[in-house]
């Protein structure tokens, strides 16, 4: 089997949080079971110093964006990289600037990494297609979406690691994703009047997992359910 996980951050590289203890864990334990897993990261600056660079596979534009696509390797790792220095290669953390504040543009940021993720699903690659694409939190969650609406017919997987933080941002930028219109909807991606990533891969991915069953059932209640406890 040929998994696509699909990260905002990853151990040893980068890390903020648990997610980034999975994404770069699980791959390792899978190898045991005969399962092949490339990892789609963003090209961030710790990351495109760190890692052993392989070929440069692509050249896409993607939401208006050029972006490259390269093989690498870290440790035992197999990476895709996003190499993108306009939207990644930022001082700061992975999601915010230097000052503490949340980068603007956020939404392109990690909406560009899904749109990749799908065409990669799609085919994109000559010789490796996903049998699964395994994304993580709202950073990545929006990669559901785009394979539904390209019609790729490869299953997700979303795994719910906080949910917390969920990637609302203003309704004016749905017509930037190219989506069909039809996907700001409370069915979809529409959450009291904004747009929520996390709430489209909630709703478009194939199976939802979380971190361990004591939080699948946590995030049931309406206390701790952040305002999806009844979607999900």
């Amino acid at each position: 089997m040929k998994i696509l996980s699909v990260t905002s951050e990853i151990y040893p590289l980068v890390k903020t949080g648990g997610l980034a203890d999975v994404a770069g864990s699980l791959p390792l334990a899978l190898q045991q079971h005969g399962v092949e897993t490339k990892t789609l990261l963003p090209g961030y600056p710790v990351v495109m110093e760190s890692v052993a660079r392989g070929p440069r596979l692509a050249d896409l534009d993607v939401l208006g964006q050029g972006v490259g696509l390269i093989s690498a390797r870290h440790e035992d790792l197999e990476l895709l990289i996003l190499d993108c220095p306009a939207l990644f290669y930022r001082q700061g953390g992975p999601y915010i600037d230097e000052n503490g504040v949340d980068h603007a543009d956020n939404w392109k940021r990690f909406a560009t990494l899904s749109k990749v993720a799908a065409q990669i699903a799609g085919g994109l690659l000559p010789g490796w297609q996903p049998d699964v694409v395994h994304t993580h939190d709202w950073q990545s969650a929006l990669t559901s979406a785009y394979l539904r609406a390209s019609g790729i017919d490869v299953p997700s997987l979303l795994t719910i690691h906080n949910l917390a933080f969920q990637g609302q941002f203003a309704a004016e930028i749905f017509p930037l994703l190219d989506l069909p219109a039809s996907f700001f909807s409370t069915e979809c991606m529409e959450y009291y009047g904004d747009v929520c990533f996390l709430k489209a891969g909630i709703c478009m991915a194939d199976v939802l997992t979380t971190v361990s069953p004591t939080y699948a059932r946590e995030i049931l209640t309406e206390d701790l359910g952040m305002g999806l406890g009844g979607l999900l």
